[in-house]
């Protein structure tokens, strides 16, 4: 979030998903920046977790509508609980994509399958022909697009490939697949299942190494029938995992910055890192063409400008680099595309291209 824009967001009604499924660290330094922001220009902030979390102690619970007194330990889900049938189903013997691929072709109805990477979701997506493709390989732009074919997309025959949760207004799915991933991530998936989240493990597919710990834990809930929406099992799942930070990283950058009310380098901070996300902007129209001319100029960006940005990891972004498909211009961070770039299927057509192939060659 740009902080210059946070003073228009917050005149009005303001509601943030998925706040709960960011790490301790940050989501104390997001929380504690909107409690400042109460404090010293008297807004009001109200958060609406589908998952029940340790909240600072700035933020005080507002009253039950029915003027029932809280329950013990409970913090801001008073203002909105998670469903109290969420249920997840374990995960079945490792299968590889291709298998996975065979179900969703044959399977009617509307259907999620929830991966980590932008190149398996990509790889997946060339294996079931007709599906739609959520990934930060495709600019905003189009991603606004596939959110809007999703929501009026007939009930039936519906399969979306996703490496981010869609938007709720966008409607259930009669089954959603999720990798093995920390409970606030599948708390919210299953939120977005008629039937129960169905987790699944993937032979040619890693779960993320920083994940570890917290998918462990998450794990070892589950093994002992515990609900995912049960909100005494997901602050005991919230205060173990905060109690197994060690104790010399919880003093964060991002929380050293805010106590010293450096707002500006907070807002770097907060943003992603050079290290980890590189923009790459796309000439979609004459409008992302003069974004990017802007951008050579003054090697800045706006919010509105990254519409026309796709994103790519750090290794990624080198790699395009030195085979000429991306091009750095300025003194900026973003690069430009020079290479091929599908409307459907973004920077991840590749992917999709070699699943293709390998369709044909199976025929």
């Amino acid at each position: 979030m740009d902080l210059p824009a946070l003073p228009a967001l917050l005149t009005r009604p303001l509601l943030l998903e998925g706040l709960e499924t960011l790490s301790p660290g940050r989501r104390g330094a997001v929380t504690a920046l909107l409690a400042d922001a109460a404090t010293l220009f008297g807004w009001t902030v109200i958060l609406l977790p589908a998952y029940e979390t340790v909240w600072s102690g700035l933020f005080r619970p507002l009253p039950l509508p029915s003027g029932l007194p809280l329950p013990s330990g409970a913090a801001m889900s008073a203002v909105a609980h998670a469903p109290a049938d969420l249920q997840i189903t374990p995960p079945g013997p490792p299968m590889f994509l291709a298998e996975l691929a065979a179900q969703l072709r044959i399977l009617p109805g509307r259907h999620l399958v929830m991966l980590h990477s932008r190149a398996s979701a990509g790889r997946l997506a060339g294996m079931v022909p007709g599906s739609l493709l959520l990934s930060s390989s495709l600019c905003r732009a189009h991603l606004a697009q596939r959110m809007t074919e999703i929501a009026a997309h007939p009930a039936q025959g519906l399969t979306v490939i996703a490496t981010t949760l869609p938007a709720t207004p966008m409607g259930l799915f009669d089954r959603v697949y999720h990798l093995l991933a920390p409970l606030p991530h599948l708390a919210e998936a299953a939120a977005l299942s008629r039937s129960p989240l169905q987790l699944i493990q993937l032979h040619d597919v890693a779960v993320p190494p920083a994940w570890a710990q917290a998918t462990q834990l998450t794990m070892d809930l589950l093994s002992q029938g515990q609900s995912p929406s049960d909100p005494q099992v997901q602050r005991h799942y919230a205060e173990q995992l905060q109690a197994a930070i060690p104790q010399r990283n919880r003093s964060l950058p991002s929380q050293q910055l805010r106590s010293q009310q450096q707002y500006a380098s907070l807002a770097s901070e907060l943003a992603a890192q050079r290290g980890s996300a590189v923009p790459v902007l796309i000439a979609l129209d004459a409008e992302g063409q003069q974004v990017i001319e802007t951008y050579r100029e003054r090697s800045w960006l706006s919010s509105r400008d990254l519409r026309y940005a796709a994103w790519i990891t750090s290794n990624e972004a080198q790699q395009a680099l030195r085979s000429g498909e991306a091009k750095q211009t300025g003194s900026g961070w973003a690069l430009v595309w020079q290479g091929r770039y599908d409307p459907n299927y973004g920077l991840a057509w590749p992917y999709v291209e070699q699943a293709l192939a390998a369709n044909d060659e199976h025929e």
